[in-house]
Formats: structure tokens, C-alpha cells, sequence
């Protein structure tokens, strides 16, 4: 095909430079019927121009992807004058469209390509003219043949391509118009277009409007009973609705995101997807450690250990981490540590060293809160062993600094025993034998 991709004009039958029979330009006297002749003609007409349409579309009535539109073997004729190559890419690819009589596909790209919508100068891509031409014109011929269904997939192909190729205004226009054109081919093509137009809007960041796709699609597949689909949908919107949550984690707004991964939540059990639901447990039970909810959030996460696969250990060392959290919260130290200790032994086996310290500290930490600190400062200095070693020196030197704390701790409580026990005349003597030094701290 041509650079323009030019359609060729309407095929006229003979007789007549209008490309009306010759039967319909006999004079009044003529032996034939006049009614009856003008009836004939008229008919003939429509017949002419479906089938010219159809021949001039033969080609291209197949479903092709409009990437292939220009090596697809299709090789149209020009209806142009010569002096065609003069004008602008836009100019003949318009002019095309017009002298082949497809007016709407015309006034539509010609629209287009002057507000191009996504500024990547359209009126200059010959290729993108191309194929927005031969689609709308196959669009415009599938719907003369009344063939709604090849209509709507010319114009699915040409959202394809321009998602592809990052027109992303662009595409989102042939999904509205796709999806628009579904409403009246059943609820199939309904669940195709919204889908379509869902994963087009999460594609640009529009959450709540492909939320709103998606949704649309799991009613009418629930109105037709197509489990299918119904599953489809719904893992669609467990994953659109964790986005949101994300967006909503980075602002804080915690209880608002744990609201949406509670509807996540029923989607994903809806889905009958084990991997989907399993993902909702582990950021509920996040989401609820956080805002501080601890047994309901230890009650997710649990769930999630029993059910997570045992190569994913990224997520299980997460939820150790939460789960350590959640109980060292409620008091219970031995089972706080527990779960550090097992995040310990797993990070060591898989050669994680920075995770190793990590963990390590956090022990240290629980430890000291609950005043176990000589367990404390065992832990603190394996978490500083290895942050020396592997660690950027930001982290070792935070190690270093709490580890020293720790150690004070116990000397601090060592000295306060002792003079908390020592009778009171020990006590002077210590005072008057501090009294007579002059070191400076």
C-alpha cells in the first residue's frame, strides 16, 4: 500500500458518467415502464454500492491487526489528480477517504489528526495516517455490508495500535467508540470492550474509571451467568483496587486504604484465584498492623503464611517481620522473637546479609523493650558484625550507636543495683571519693 494508504473511488456503471444505468436515462417515451424503471434503477444503485464496497474492501475484510495494514498484500489504486504528491500527507489520505465516499471516517480522522490529542504530530506520520485511514475505512464498510460485529473490530485494532505506539488519547478514543459500539451486539462484545477499555484507563493511571469498567463487565457477566468472565473481572479489580491502595499508603491514608483492600478482598474470593487472595491477606494484614488493629492484622497474616508457596520467600520474610511486630505490640516477647529468629535463619540460608542485620536489630530491640538486655546486646552485636561487613555505613553506624545504647543500659542498671543495695555509709564513701576527682566526663 501507498503511503497514504488511497482507497480507490466508487466503481461507475456504464453508461453513465453519474454511474447509474443506462436503463434509468432513457427517455419518458421509451418503451420501458417509467415507474417501474426508476424502481429497478434505485435498487440497482444500492446493489452497486454494497458491492463496489465490498470488492473495494475485499482485502481487508479480514480481521488484520492494523500494524500489518501496510504489508498486508493490499494495493489500492490512486484517485487522485497528479499533482497529488504536492499535497500534504493529510491532504490525500482525506481526499481518498472522500472521493471513496466513506464522509464519516473522513470528518472523524480529520478531527483527529488537527486536535492530536497526544502531540506527537499526527498530520505528519504518514504510516499512523495509514492505518487510521484503511481502519475507519473498513469500519465504514463493514457497517454498510450491516456488519456491525467487523465494524467494532476494525475499531478495537486501531485502539490496539495506537496503545502500542503510545498514542494513548488516541487509543482511548477507539475504546470509547468500540465500547459504544458493543451495546448493541450483546453482552460478549460488552464484556470484550469494557475489559479493553479498563486495562486502557489502568494503562494511564485513570483508577477509578477503569474501576468502573471493570466493574461493568462482572455485572453483565453476572447477568449471564458466564463464570468466566466474572472471574476475569474480578481479578482485574482486586488488582486496580491494590494500585489505589498504594497511592493512598504513600499519602498515609491508612484506614481509607484499608477499606479498599477489604472490598479487594471479597473480589478476590469471588475470583476463585488462590495466588489473588492470598495477596489481599497479606497487605490486610499490613495495613491493619499499621492503623494498629494487631489481632485482626496477625489473624490475616497468618492466613498468609499458611497459604503462601514456599518459594516466596520475600513475602514470607515480610510477614515474619509484621507478625514479630504485631506481638511484640500485645506483650507476647517469646513469640515476637520467634518470628525474628526464623527470618534470621532464613535470611542466613539464602545468603541475605543486610536482612540478616536487619532482623538481628529488630531482635535486639524487642529484647530491650521488654528489659531482656543482655539478650539485647547479644543481638545488637550480631546485627553490627554483620552490618560492618555487608552493610552500606549509614546502617552499620546506626548498629554501632545501638549497640553502645544498649551496653550503657546495662552498666546504668548495674550501677543503680548497687547503690540501691549498698548500705548508707558505703554510699558516702562513694560520694566523698567522686568529691575528691576532677575527671571531666
Amino acid at each position: 500500500m501507498s503511503a497514504s494508504a488511497q482507497l480507490p473511488p466508487l466503481v461507475l456503471k456504464r453508461g453513465s458518467s453519474t454511474g447509474m444505468p443506462e436503463s434509468s436515462l432513457r427517455s419518458p417515451d421509451s418503451s420501458t415502464p417509467s415507474h417501474h424503471g426508476r424502481r429497478s434503477s434505485q435498487s440497482n444503485v444500492q446493489k452497486s454500492r454494497k458491492s463496489t464496497s465490498s470488492i473495494r474492501y475485499a482485502n481487508l475484510s479480514r480481521k488484520v491487526h492494523p500494524d500489518s495494514a501496510i504489508t498486508d498484500g493490499v494495493s489500492l489504486p490512486s484517485c487522485m489528480e497528479p499533482s497529488s504528491i504536492n499535497n500534504t500527507k493529510l491532504h490525500n489520505a482525506s481526499l481518498d477517504l472522500l472521493v471513496s465516499g466513506h464522509i464519516e471516517a473522513f470528518i472523524e480522522m480529520f478531527n483527529l489528526v488537527h486536535k492530536d490529542p497526544d502531540g506527537n504530530g499526527l498530520e505528519d506520520d504518514s504510516e499512523k495516517l495509514a492505518l487510521m485511514q484503511v481502519g475507519l475505512g473498513r469500519r465504514d464498510a463493514a457497517m454498510l455490508e450491516d456488519s456491525p460485529t467487523k465494524a467494532f473490530d476494525s475499531v478495537s485494532n486501531l485502539a490496539d495500535y495506537f496503545e502500542k505506539s503510545n498514542d494513548i488519547n488516541l487509543a482511548k478514543h477507539f475504546r470509547q467508540s468500540a465500547l459504544d459500539m458493543s451495546n448493541t451486539l450483546g453482552v460478549g462484545y460488552q464484556c470484550r470492550a469494557n475489559e479493553a477499555t479498563g486495562l486502557t484507563l489502568e494503562h494511564t493511571g485513570n483508577l477509578e474509571e477503569s474501576q468502573q469498567c471493570f466493574e461493568n463487565m462482572r455485572e453483565l457477566a453476572i447477568g449471564q451467568s458466564i463464570p468466566e468472565q466474572v472471574e476475569t473481572s474480578c481479578v482485574h479489580l482486586v488488582r486496580v483496587l491494590v494500585k489505589q491502595v498504594d497511592k493512598l499508603e504513600e499519602k498515609k491514608q491508612m484506614e481509607e486504604a484499608l477499606q479498599l483492600l477489604m472490598t479487594a478482598e471479597n473480589y478476590a474470593k469471588e475470583s476463585k484465584k488462590e495466588d489473588v487472595l492470598t495477596l489481599c491477606q497479606f497487605r490486610l494484614g499490613k495495613a491493619c498492623e499499621s492503623v494498629g488493629h494487631v489481632k485482626k492484622g496477625i489473624e490475616y497474616l497468618e492466613t498468609y503464611m499458611q497459604a503462601a508457596k514456599k518459594d516466596d520467600e520475600e513475602g514470607q520474610n515480610q510477614a515474619c517481620i509484621l507478625l514479630a511486630n504485631c506481638h511484640a505490640m500485645l506483650g507476647d516477647t517469646d513469640i515476637a522473637c520467634g518470628y525474628m529468629e526464623r527470618l534470621v535463619e532464613t535470611s542466613l540460608r539464602t545468603e541475605q546479609y543486610e536482612l540478616t542485620s536487619q532482623a538481628c536489630a529488630r531482635l535486639g530491640e524487642i529484647c530491650g523493650n521488654a528489659g531482656q538486655l543482655e539478650k539485647s546486646v547479644e543481638w545488637l552485636t550480631k546485627a553490627y558484625d554483620y552490618a560492618k561487613d555487608y552493610c552500606e555505613l549509614e546502617w552499620a553506624t546506626q548498629c554501632q550507636v545501638d549497640l553502645a545504647t544498649a551496653r550503657t543500659r546495662i552498666m546504668v542498671l548495674k550501677y543503680t543495683k548497687t547503690v540501691a543495695s549498698a548500705k548508707p555509709a558505703d554510699v558516702m564513701r562513694i560520694v566523698e571519693w567522686k568529691s575528691s576527682r576532677n575527671d571531666t566526663l
